[in-house]
């Protein structure tokens, strides 16, 4: 295989990651942003839904950013660029 044939396969797997990652972060947002507006930190919002802190802190952080208002679509923005 040469550096210019397209690898569909490894294409796809990173397409279905990015997918995957994005619809947690979906699922995730709504609860993290609730635990923002009550003041709770990151490690503590990790702790209450068993997700790891990394994961959580990267979230927070676009949420807090996005604050007062907590628009989806500038949290969107923050996390993955424009669309």
């Amino acid at each position: 295989m040469s550096i210019y044939e397209y690898d569909e396969e490894g294409h796809m797997k990173v397409v279905r990651e990015e997918g995957f990652q994005e619809g947690q972060a979906s699922v995730l947002l709504p609860m993290i942003i609730k635990k923002v507006k009550k003041g709770k930190s990151a490690e503590l919002i990790a702790s209450e839904l068993e997700e790891e802190v990394s994961v959580i802190q990267l979230l927070y952080d676009a949420v807090a950013a996005a604050a007062p208002e907590y628009d989806m679509e500038k949290i969107r923005q923050t996390l993955y660029g424009t669309f």
